[in-house]
């Protein structure tokens, strides 16, 4: 039989998840919801409520309804924060964002291979001493760290443990695919039945499926940089064709730049150009789509998930060659679900990280915010 010690953080768990999931609901809602108890429902909210993560709503009162039972609850985001850092190849995204979901502020900071490399840990500082000059009302209580770890310079584990010292707040990893998927989940209204795979594309191609709403322990993903494509685009690793060197952002700006297309290396310049007419950008991002529908098919073929949700800009960046990604898709495979695209467009980075740390905070959230009030309590007898 679980302890009660561990039957409060399960029952923590369930019902602040329940909250973010349902929004604004009743307590009765909530035992429909987790399959907890009357009694355990209206004790942990209170817990919750008393720890500042979740408050009553009596403006929300049904007409007519009387008693504490009826009034709706939410998440409260007035007084503590996560604070997300998307590690990327190119541009670290910071995130700060409230224990509601709603993104607070972001940062973006760009990296540049020639100059002296970036340190994720002066990163961070930098962020919390902003979140505390803008918001100071707001506690952070954990942080989400995500990245295409097997693209960039650092170890995920060692950054943890180096990010956990240097600022005294815990510190949850994961790939930024994962992570992605993990967000889409968090903030679905319903727990999907059955597999979803998440694709991702942008300069790192990788995939993740989720089984009836939970990903894989290990956090692992699937790499797709080297999935064949048929293109005559030459690879770094040998092979002609790759995913990656075919559709990636950073190798379809380079050759637009080198072609004449654009002035500069850059995707954001090749997106702008199509918008402004130009034949040739917009015949590079028609022919990239197509090759991703291509690509969905195929992964989608061997996996055969239950719906497909494709996140990343390389899919969302440019809406207009949705149709494209579509037809191809559908010319390769006529028995998969047509994919979805998620939600978070151009944010995902920054959506992605704060979920990470939100999840975190959600796997045990009064033990959290106890330790958080502990940590503040020590510093200010210090000081």
């Amino acid at each position: 039989m679980a302890s009660s010690a561990q039957t409060s953080v399960a029952s923590a768990s369930a019902v602040l998840l329940s909250i973010r999931r349902l929004g604004p609901a009743l307590r009765q809602d909530l035992v429909r919801d987790t399959g907890l108890s009357t009694a355990t429902v209206a004790r942990t909210v209170t817990g919750l409520a008393a720890a500042g993560l979740i408050r009553e709503r009596p403006d929300l009162l049904p007409p007519g309804a009387v008693g504490r039972p009826s009034v709706p609850v939410e998440a409260d985001g007035r007084q503590h924060a996560v604070l997300g850092i998307h590690l990327g190849q190119r541009v670290i995204t910071t995130a700060l964002a409230a224990p509601d979901g709603r993104i607070l502020v972001t940062g973006r900071h760009p990296v540049d291979p020639s100059h002296r490399p970036v340190d994720p840990i002066e990163i961070a500082g930098r962020a919390l001493r902003r979140a505390a000059a803008r918001f100071p009302r707001h506690r952070v209580l954990t942080i989400g760290v995500v990245g295409p770890w097997g693209d960039l310079p650092w170890d995920p584990e060692d950054l943890r443990g180096r990010l956990h010292r240097a600022t005294g707040l815990p510190v949850a990893v994961a790939d930024h695919v994962a992570a992605l998927a993990g967000a889409d989940l968090l903030n679905a209204a319903d727990r999907p039945d059955g597999s979803t795979l998440y694709l991702y594309a942008r300069d790192t191609m990788a995939f993740v499926v989720a089984s009836d709403g939970r990903l894989p322990d290990d956090g692992k993903v699937g790499r797709l940089t080297h999935l064949p494509t048929g293109s005559a685009v030459p690879c770094g690793c040998g092979a002609v064709g790759c995913l990656g060197v075919t559709a990636g952002d950073r190798h379809l700006a380079q050759r637009a730049h080198r072609d004449g297309i654009v002035a500069r290396p850059s995707i954001d310049a090749v997106v702008a150009a199509a918008q402004d007419g130009d034949r040739a950008a917009l015949a590079l991002l028609r022919d990239r789509a197509t090759v991703l529908g291509r690509a969905t098919a195929v992964v989608g073929d061997m996996l055969h998930p239950d719906r497909i949700v494709l996140a990343g800009q390389a899919f969302t960046g440019f809406p207009r060659t949705f149709g494209e990604l579509v037809t191809a898709f559908r010319a390769t495979s006529t028995l998969l679900p047509e994919p979805s695209f998620a939600w978070m467009g151009a944010g995902v980075q920054a959506v992605a990280a704060t979920s990470c740390a939100l999840r975190h905070l959600y796997a045990d959230p009064l033990r959290i915010v106890a330790s958080a009030s502990a940590s503040a309590h020590r510093r200010s007898r210090v000081a």
